[in-house]
């Protein structure tokens, strides 16, 4: 239905089915979806499109279903999804687009399952997605953009898997990816990009596998990467761009493998080294980029410098610092880094970890030990014999630490 002259719908009220498509568009002048109040399923699609006075879906009380797209954009009025309460299933995607004065989705409570995709685009009165809370599953992908409001995620928390794509991307003052809790598997790409007022990625504290790519890019507030501590796979390439503020990449410390892609660093002006790189395995990069970080310096992991060991193995390093300034200055660092373990390798057991004073190590051979600052610098080396022995930490400020052996990272929390 559509046209100048329509104001009022009750003349199908006696419809309870429609076997195919709902499309309510360019309706001028239509108030109110009355008329439609007893449908309660939709075969194919729902779109409500173009309708400047509509405020709410008022009249959809009584729908349940709808098995393809429910498509809702550029109804400038609409303030709220009311009428959807009862929608319990979406067979297709759900898409909301252009809709500048939705505040809330609040009246999507009942909704559990959606058959494709969920976009919601340039809705720039929505806060939050509460609302969303009974929705557990999703069989195609995410995409949460241009939200000019939107400050949290929080309606998503029902999520544990997504099969496609996560895309949260240029929603200006998004401060939390709480709400993404449970999510523990991604089946395509994770993109978190353009947030500008994102400080890190707490929320994401379950995730262990994504299956495509990881891009985080152009978060000009993201100082660190915590909320990933869990993550150990990605089947892509690891992008990880122009982010200004960002200082330390330690949350990546559980990652193994990017599945043979590229390893990418670039303009991370804050960035003074990589550790949190150190677990990926060499043999799963492809490419390695380390690009225009002025202040990136220490370079010279094992898992890097066994990478550059094969002239074969492609690179493009320029534009950092001292140490990481180009490949043959990490190479040459990489010559003072014992980079081959022994066989077997030593039982090392520390602890406590938050550390207040003194550390407990426990190694049944000689090893050698190489403890560094957060920004890659040695503290001291420390050679040790099988045995118990204890490190006093107490005269060194409190922060993050590594301890190095020949084929050992660990981070160490110092707390006074």
């Amino acid at each position: 239905a559509s046209g100048d002259s329509i104001t009022d719908l009750s003349a199908f009220s006696q419809i309870t089915r429609i076997d195919e498509n709902l499309r309510i568009r360019n309706m001028n002048h239509l108030k109110s979806l009355q008329g439609l109040h007893n449908i309660d399923t939709i075969g194919k699609d729902l779109f409500v499109f173009f309708n400047p006075v509509l405020p709410d879906l008022d009249g959809l009380n009584q729908l349940k279903h709808v098995d393809g797209d429910v498509d809702m954009a550029i109804n400038s009025k609409l303030t709220s999804l009311y009428g959807l309460n009862q929608l319990n299933s979406i067979g297709g995607s759900l898409d909301l687009n252009i809709n500048r004065s939705i505040q809330s989705v609040s009246a999507l409570e009942s909704l559990q399952s959606i058959g494709g995709y969920m976009h919601i685009s340039r809705c720039d009165s929505l806060t939050d997605l509460d609302g969303l809370n009974n929705l557990h599953s999703i069989d195609g992908g995410i995409t949460i953009s241009k939200n000019t409001l939107l400050t949290s995620l929080i309606g998503l928390n029902g999520l544990d898997w997504i099969p496609g794509y996560v895309a949260i991307f240029d929603n200006p003052v998004l401060s939390s990816l709480q709400g993404l809790n449970l999510l523990d598997s991604i089946g395509a790409e994770l993109r978190v990009t353009g947030n500008n007022s994102l400080p890190n990625l707490s929320g994401l504290n379950n995730l262990q596998k994504i299956s495509s790519y990881l891009h985080i890019a152009n978060d000009s507030s993201l100082t660190s990467l915590s909320g990933l501590e869990q993550l150990n796979s990605v089947g892509g390439n690891v992008l990880i761009d122009f982010n200004p503020l960002l200082t330390d990449l330690t949350s990546l410390a559980g990652l193994t493998t990017i599945n043979g892609s590229i390893l990418d660093i670039t303009e991370n002006i804050s960035l003074t080294n990589l550790w949190g790189l150190e677990n990926i395995s060499p043999a799963t990069i492809s490419k390695l980029n380390l690009r225009s970080c002025k202040n990136l310096s220490y370079c010279e992991l094992p898992n890097i410098c066994t990478y550059l060991e094969d002239p074969d193995n492609e690179t493009e390093i320029y534009v950092n610092a001292t140490n990481c300034k180009n490949r043959k200055a990490i190479e040459d660092a990489c010559e003072l880094v014992p980079i081959d373990p022994p066989s077997p390798s030593p039982l090392l057991t520390i602890f406590p970890n938050p550390v207040q004073d003194i550390l407990t190590i426990e190694t049944d051979r000689k090893l050698t030990l190489r403890i560094c600052n957060i920004l890659g610098e040695s503290m001291v080396h420390i050679s040790l014999e099988s045995g118990t022995h204890q490190l006093d930490w107490s005269r060194w400020p409190a922060g993050v630490y590594f301890l190095q052996t020949q084929d050992r990272v660990e981070q160490i929390i110092l707390q006074h």
